[in-house]
């Protein structure tokens, strides 16, 4: 799935939409750029039909946030296996399911 958003990402309504709807959000805070990390993260986001969403979140501390419903992952660093692992046991865990 392609990055949505702007440069400040995704609107708070947003977000929280998406994931009642047990969508997983993959947010990254790196300025002024990291195109290298975004490639990583588009590459693994379009493994999904639906369900996961790519944006810029500037309002966080960490290099990497993995958010879906009550649950949230910090990361300082891109580490494929535990983005894959939090996205595989989260999508869809939602009180509106997977749509």
């Amino acid at each position: 799935m392609p990055s949505w958003g702007e440069q400040n990402g995704l609107s708070e309504q947003l977000q929280v939409h998406a994931l009642e709807h047990g969508g997983v959000l993959v947010q990254y805070n790196c300025s002024p750029g990291c195109p290298q990390l975004v490639i990583k993260l588009e590459n693994i986001t379009r493994e999904y039909d639906r369900g996961v969403i790519l944006a810029p979140y500037s309002r966080m501390d960490a290099l990497i946030a993995l958010t879906s419903w009550g649950r949230i992952d910090l990361l300082d660093e891109f580490d494929l296996e535990r983005i894959e692992e939090f996205v595989s046991k989260n999508r869809g865990n939602a009180p509106e399911g997977l749509r």
